[in-house]
């Protein structure tokens, strides 16, 4: 482990997480990128090529698409033809293109809140309806509202699922998934699942919506991206699988047409690397985050007014802070001033995340420590 117990200074570096803190010993706990160099293997790759020195145009290599597919296949146990594949430069474009290749303005698009914050913005940015499917907190554990989803999908055009669930961490079961997917085959709601933390499921087996039945695959896109596995987001790469031609035409025509291009060619390069030499890496490095979340479950287990959801996937704690009787806001102002630790308020993932906190433990255990020392003291001052 320790390599990801190596100081990386990422100040100045132009590092969203790590900009405008209040002080130089802030610890920002918030952004969900993490602070682990990357795989060896990636960055000898990307190094090599900028000795070359030479970027023009640059076409994938032959075996690019047969790589992906042996991803998938190995981690995931999905067997999928290479011809399914279609680029992008991220899952939130894939988001967008799928969600104008599908619909119309004014078409109706359900999500299941609280989540990622672009979902909300990408519906509303392409002027369609938003229909919220909020998830139930029931007993510690979240779980999807079929009743309420059998009635939304009846006049609804897509469905945005998000799996593993960014920020309550469920991965969904396959028996969850199934019930969602007949649902929306009987209403014929397409299903766009952002998979994008699949290589982070832990206490639970991640399956693919679209593995589960071959009538799913033909209603659905997969959206997967090596970025949060290898930490490589500042470089723009993600890719749909879509088993249907037809959906797969459209997706095509709607990059053409928006004049989305191929990702760069670092990503390319890196993207082949990670998925080929850096297995070993990626186990060693869910170990390592294994242990950052035993860390914060005993620290919160030992707080009063604080639950932890529990976690099956993702590198993201979402802590319960509703009977602090503050709101998420204030209490992410005030960690921030008075702790110096950056979490994410519960409030951007909608309403429904009101009272929460989000914590990317992704970082140092020494890091994480200092935080959650801070993190129980100023709320015990509180």
């Amino acid at each position: 482990m320790v390599i990801f117990d190596t100081p990386v200074d990422r100040k100045h570096t132009q590092s969203i997480r790590w900009s405008e803190l209040p002080s130089e010993d802030a610890i920002p706990l918030c952004i969900a990128d993490m602070d682990f160099l990357v795989p060896p293997a990636i960055a000898a790759a990307l190094e090599q090529r900028v000795l070359h020195g030479v970027f023009g145009y640059t076409q994938y290599s032959e075996s690019f698409y047969a790589t992906i597919a042996a991803w998938v296949k190995r981690r995931h146990r999905w067997a999928i033809s290479e011809s399914w594949i279609a680029m992008n430069q991220g899952v939130v474009a894939s988001l967008c293109t799928a969600i104008r290749a599908f619909t119309q303005e004014g078409d109706r698009v359900i999500i299941q809140p609280p989540v990622y914050q672009p979902f909300f913005s990408v519906i509303r940015n392409n002027r369609r309806t938003l229909v919220e499917n909020p998830l139930r907190l029931v007993h510690g554990r979240y779980q999807m509202d079929f009743d309420l989803l059998e009635e939304q999908a009846r006049d609804a055009r897509l469905l945005i699922l998000c799996n593993p669930h960014n920020p309550v961490g469920r991965v969904w079961s396959a028996e969850e998934l199934t019930r969602l997917g007949r649902i929306c085959l009987e209403h014929g709601v397409i299903v766009v699942s952002d998979d994008i933390h699949a290589d982070f499921a832990q206490t639970q087996l991640y399956r693919p919506f679209a593995s589960l039945h071959a009538d799913f695959a033909q209603q659905s896109i997969v959206c997967l991206s090596p970025s949060k596995t290898f930490n490589i987001a500042g470089l723009n790469c993600s890719y749909e699988i879509i088993a249907n031609p037809t959906l797969r035409e459209q997706i095509q025509r709607e990059k053409a047409g928006s004049g989305i291009s191929r990702p760069n060619l670092f990503s390319i390069l890196a993207l082949e690397y990670a998925y080929r030499e850096c297995d070993e890496w990626l186990d060693a490095l869910l170990q390592y985050l294994e242990e950052s979340r035993a860390m914060i479950t005993a620290q919160v287990h030992s707080m009063d007014a604080v639950e932890l959801i529990e976690a099956e996937g993702t590198y993201l704690a979402w802590l319960d802070c509703r009977q602090r009787g503050r709101s998420s806001d204030a209490l992410t102002d005030y960690l921030l001033q008075e702790a110096h630790i950056r979490l994410v308020s519960g409030r951007v993932f909608g309403a429904a995340g009101e009272g929460f906190l989000r914590m990317n433990y992704a970082t140092r255990h020494a890091n994480l420590q200092t935080g959650l020392e801070r993190f129980a003291a100023a709320l015990a001052r509180t």
